[in-house]
């Protein structure tokens, strides 16, 4: 699986099933920056990111 692959199911696919399960949109959006730098680190840390640098 690619990293960009690994990164939306990191980020998006959880906050889209967040949204609509009815989720206050404007959390998810507060909390978004947040889960993006969480899912950089992660895949840094995983060896993912290798060469992106």
């Amino acid at each position: 699986m690619p990293a960009a692959a690994k990164f939306i199911d990191l980020v998006f696919v959880p906050h889209q099933m967040r949204a609509l399960l009815g989720d206050d949109l404007d959390e998810l959006a507060a909390k978004a920056t947040h889960s993006i730098d969480e899912a950089i680190d992660l895949l840094s840390r995983g060896g993912w990111l290798n060469g992106w640098e």
